[in-house]
Parts: structure tokens; C-alpha cells; sequence
């Protein structure tokens, strides 16, 4: 295992149990999420403290009645890369620095989801309540028709050739551990996963490029895509007759 692969797999190790803090939703829903020190603490861990963190631009927007400070950074880890994101603080009685520190520290933590740290707690978010959880659904494996669209045209399912990655990162032990965790949420079987694996063009999941994973995540954390996405796979005659582009790449866009 190269230095990079070592790097990569220590970041995207789940969180022990004792790290996970609960935190209450819209409603009666409570989300899992991981406090901004133990990212650092594992940033540091992972990488031998050799990370760094640039704040790019901090400002104020307006969603709704709300007013927040926005953080924009980039975090870099040698010989992993680059990742950009933005955190958000709401403003409220605290005010000031706090406000700034907060939306930082939330920047950090989405940034460092893209090198795969506290992965298995996103997509969606389930912290910031962005997505609301996967509503209970049939089970079976045999759910081959494809829920009706106004005007739907696209082929869901053409099997794509072998991707030239160049050498690019593979999937982190994080968005494997996602990637189980909704084909048990979505009830896929695992001759779904091998069908999504030749759709991708791979010959094995462990080939995928983080970037496809990403990909997979974005498609299966959202049953409006995965119920289409995978009955095409499933049976991409019926797919045809509605469809005309691949869904996944539908997805991706």
C-alpha cells in the first residue's frame, strides 16, 4: 500500500461511537455529527499534522428571513490534493468572532468530508438536515418499473468502456462504508452493485475513482434518482422505451 492509500483509508476510517454527538432536527429527527476538534485531531492523525487550511473569502449572505456569515477554504493534504468548500454560521445572539469561527469550523469539517473523513455521516447531510432521511420503501429486489415522468426520455442504463482514470485517487475506505450503507437503505441486492459496476465501467467496485464514488453517493442518497437509476439498470429494455441518456450521468450534471 503506497503512502498516499495509507493517508487516504486513515481518514475515511468511521468514527468510534464515543465520537459521535446527536444533535435535534426539524421536527423529531436528531442528526449524527462529529464535533470541528475531532476532525482536526484526525486531519492530524492521518496526514502527521503535515494538512493546511487557506480561508479564501469570508461573507455575509441572506436565505430567507435567516442572515449568515459564509466561510470559503481549501484544504490541502500532501499528495492527496486540494478540496474546496463552504461553511455557514447562522447569525444570532453570539455575534462577532464566534460567528466567524463557527462558519470556519463548518468548512473545515465539509472540506474534509471530500478526502473521506466522517463520510459514512454524510450524503445527504444528515447534520445540517439538507436531505431528509430515506422514507420506508418495498425491500424486494424485483422493482423493475420505472416510476412515470412527464415527457421522460432517457436511456437509464447503457453500459459504459472501461474509464482511463490516469491514475487518479482511488475510493476511500469512507465512501465504501456510505456506498453499504444506502444499498441497505435503498434494499438494492448486491447483483444491483454488480450491475452499477459494469454501468460504470469497472470490472470491481474496489477500481472505482473517489470521483466516481462521489458520483454513486450523490445518485443513491436520493431515491428520485436511485429508483429510476437502478430499474433501468435492471431491465434497460423497459428503460429505453423511456429514456434516452444514462442516468447517472443525468445524476452527475
Amino acid at each position: 500500500m503506497s503512502d498516499k492509500e495509507a493517508i487516504s483509508d486513515a481518514l475515511g476510517e468511521p468514527f468510534p461511537k464515543s465520537a459521535l454527538k446527536q444533535r435535534q432536527g426539524q421536527g423529531s429527527r436528531q442528526f449524527t455529527y462529529v464535533e470541528g476538534h475531532t476532525v482536526i485531531h484526525r486531519l492530524n492523525d492521518a496526514t502527521s499534522n503535515t494538512w493546511d487550511l487557506q480561508i479564501i473569502d469570508i461573507d455575509t449572505m441572506q436565505l430567507g428571513p435567516k442572515s449568515l456569515v459564509r466561510a470559503h477554504v481549501a484544504l490541502t493534504i500532501p499528495g492527496l490534493g486540494r478540496r474546496e468548500h463552504i461553511g455557514v454560521q447562522a447569525v444570532d445572539e453570539r455575534g462577532g468572532e464566534d460567528l466567524v469561527k463557527g462558519a470556519i469550523t463548518d468548512a473545515l469539517k465539509k472540506a474534509a468530508t471530500l478526502f473521506g473523513v466522517g463520510l459514512e455521516l454524510y450524503g445527504p447531510d444528515y447534520e445540517a438536515g439538507e436531505l431528509p432521511a430515506l422514507p420506508n420503501r418495498d425491500r424486494s429486489t424485483t422493482r423493475n418499473v420505472v416510476p412515470d415522468g412527464v415527457g421522460a426520455t432517457q436511456t437509464l442504463a447503457t453500459p459504459k468502456p472501461a474509464p482511463d482514470d490516469g491514475g487518479a485517487q482511488r475510493i476511500s475506505a469512507g465512501q465504501a462504508n456510505v456506498i453499504k450503507k444506502h444499498q441497505k437503505d435503498l434494499g438494492w441486492s448486491d447483483e444491483d452493485m454488480k450491475l452499477i459496476v459494469i454501468d460504470y465501467g469497472y470490472t470491481s467496485s474496489a477500481e472505482f475513482t473517489a470521483e466516481r464514488a462521489q458520483q454513486l453517493i450523490t445518485i443513491m442518497s436520493d431515491p428520485a434518482k436511485a429508483d429510476p437509476y437502478i430499474a433501468g439498470l435492471r431491465n434497460p429494455k423497459q428503460a429505453q422505451m423511456i429514456d434516452t441518456t444514462n442516468a447517472a450521468e443525468r445524476a452527475r450534471n
